[in-house]
């Protein structure tokens, strides 16, 4: 998601009428040069808010902050309306004819795939991870890291990831109040914002109406390398009401996280375990720090056979679903016989 950076200054300021209400959001927003995005909302009678984008700046790095409501009972291709079809100068994103928001960033168009992580005991879905994939005339282009490591200054680096987060919140179609939306943050990021992580971005996500305590942000796996930042981003995000996700890249790094912090799920791609018994010391240690352990990259029905053995274990992969734009297309359930 879009969030200006921490210690930007916000003010609302409220025109009283009983039949308008209109809110102006200002967001001070350093990318590139010392940028300003004015979001507009204008509340009429009980529809739906509507929202402005605009940078001021005009580059084509240019973040946008779109703004949106959760309230009411609007159609899914009415919510973006406010939104060109057609790519507008200084703008950053636009709706797409079928009613998804597309984002753009030096000339490729970024859409938004969700992924579901399921409970494996039961086979429902407890929430989705969502990913960013990068088009050029229509086409799959660069791979989303790639296009992420032809960024060389950081300030540009944390636009281009906060308008990936922004672009997914607003796809987000999640059916159930108690659904997370898993979100990642570049390990760039988290050294290039010196403190308050995650201030901005909840008070973006006020605006939203979407509830902090929904949104799980994921930090990566070569963010274990230095504990103490890790320590310092996860408690700064959960102060802030959000929940956090560290991705480990092996069973000692597990180890050293949770002897350090109690973040609220462990990532760790399966195929980083050589067998069930290095999964179930994970799951025995994580359960005892209270973190859920989220098993990623599961490609094989047989897998999740054997994690079933185990209580309360999450998965995530090919053999369960594959990452889909945001239509919420029915899961495949892997219930007990």
């Amino acid at each position: 998601m879009l969030a200006a950076p921490d210690g930007c200054s916000a003010s609302i300021v409220r025109a009283g009428s009983a039949a308008k209400e209109e809110i102006l959001l200002c967001l001070s927003v350093a990318v590139c040069s010392a940028a300003e995005i004015l979001c507009s909302i204008s509340c009429l009678g009980g529809r739906a808010p509507m929202a402005r984008l605009c940078s001021v700046n005009g580059n084509t790095h240019g973040m946008g902050c779109a703004m949106n409501t959760r309230a009411g009972n609007n159609k899914t291709t009415d919510r973006f309306d406010w939104l060109p079809l057609d790519w507008q100068p200084g703008q950053s994103l636009r709706r797409h004819e079928s009613g998804v928001v597309l984002g753009r960033f030096l000339g490729a168009e970024l859409s938004s795939v969700y992924q579901p992580i399921i409970d494996v005991a039961s086979g429902q879905a407890i929430g989705y991870e969502a990913f960013v994939r990068c088009h050029a005339g229509g086409e799959a282009a660069l791979s989303p890291w790639n296009l992420f490591s032809l960024v060389a200054d950081d300030a540009t680096l944390v636009g281009l990831d906060r308008l990936c987060r922004t672009l997914h919140v607003l796809n987000d179609l999640r059916t159930e109040e108690d659904e997370l939306l898993f979100l990642n943050v570049h390990g760039r990021l988290l050294a290039a914002v010196s403190e308050d992580h995650g201030a901005a971005f909840r008070r973006v996500l006020d605006v939203l109406q979407v509830r902090s305590g929904n949104v799980v942000i994921e930090t990566p796996e070569v963010a274990c390398r230095d504990l103490r930042l890790l320590s310092f981003v996860h408690a700064n995000y959960r102060i802030n009401g959000f929940r956090v996700a560290a991705n480990v890249a092996s069973l000692a790094d597990a180890e050293a996280v949770l002897g350090q912090m109690r973040p609220n799920f462990i990532k760790i791609d399966v195929r980083y375990l050589r067998n069930g018994d290095e999964r179930g010391r994970l799951v025995e240690l994580a359960a005892v720090h209270g973190t859920s352990v989220v098993f990623t990259r599961v490609a094989q029905g047989e897998l999740l056979d054997e994690l079933r053995a185990a209580t309360g274990v999450l998965a995530q992969g090919h053999a369960i679903a594959e990452a889909a734009p945001p239509r919420r297309e029915s899961i495949r359930q892997f219930r007990a016989a």
